[in-house]
Formats: structure tokens, sequence, C-alpha cells
């Protein structure tokens, strides 16, 4: 009964899922948005799915591909959040490589024209500045 759950193309779809943040960090720029990284989680997941039960040696039909994709992705998605991310091996690993896919979100530069609108905005009398690591509380802030 138990062989029945972890028969050849549950194992492979489990170890799959287990290396493919790793894998997505290396492919994946550091600075790119966790959207594209999942969309990335996500294809890598889908094509894992269709290659598995060929590997797997069983017969190649709709439940077996659907099967393998919940475990890979399901499989990745909780080893990302519960290891590779509180570790920051991701990171470690999108630091060591250099390159990769994904856009980076460009800074603005010193001169641009939407600074202007930010100084006027902390200039206005009405607006109150409160530096929040002070350790007051400004939940109840009174006109003076």
């Amino acid at each position: 009964m138990l062989s029945d759950l972890f028969d050849t193309p549950t194992s492979i779809a489990f170890v799959v899922g287990v290396v493919l943040p790793a894998l997505v960090g290396l492919v994946t720029k550091e600075l790119a948005s966790s959207r594209f990284k999942n969309t990335v989680l996500l294809a890598l997941s889908a094509a894992s799915a269709v290659l598995i039960p060929l590997i797997g040696a069983t017969t190649f039909d709709v439940k077996a591909v659907l099967t393998s994709f919940a475990t890979v992705f399901g499989t990745s998605t909780l080893t990302y959040l519960g290891i590779y991310k509180p570790q920051g091996a991701t990171a470690a690993i999108q630091a060591a490589v250099p390159g990769g896919i994904g856009s980076v979100p460009e800074l603005p530069d010193e001169g641009d024209e939407g600074d202007e609108e930010l100084i006027e905005e902390v200039d206005d009398p009405e607006v109150v500045v409160a530096d929040e690591g002070a350790g007051e509380d400004f939940s109840e802030v009174t006109e003076g």
C-alpha cells in the first residue's frame, strides 16, 4: 500500500520539487520581481510534469501529468517557503551566479522630476512626519 503512494514518478516529482527553487534562483536575476520568479517556477513545474510520466515509465495520460504537476509545484513552493527563503539559500545562489533572466526595476535618477513633488508634500504643514523607530505611539495625532 505504501509502495503505491510513493511510486517512481511520485518520488521523481518530490526530488524535482526540492531542486526546482534552486534552479529558479540560477536562471533569474537577483532583483527580478517575485511575480516573474513565480511564473518561471510555474513554467518549469509544468515542463517537468510533462516529462516525469515519461521518465517514470508509467502510462502517459492527463491524470499522471496533473498529479506530477501538483506534486512538483506544491513541493517546490513549500520547499522554497520553508527551507530556501528562511535560510537565504536562493539569494546566495543568485548573488554567486551573475546574470539570469527577468527585468530589474529601474531606480529613479537623482535629477528626476518626481523628487520635487515629494519635497513639496513633506513641506506641507498639514503633513505630520514621524520617526517610526523612536518607540513613541503616534496612533493618536492631535491637531495643535
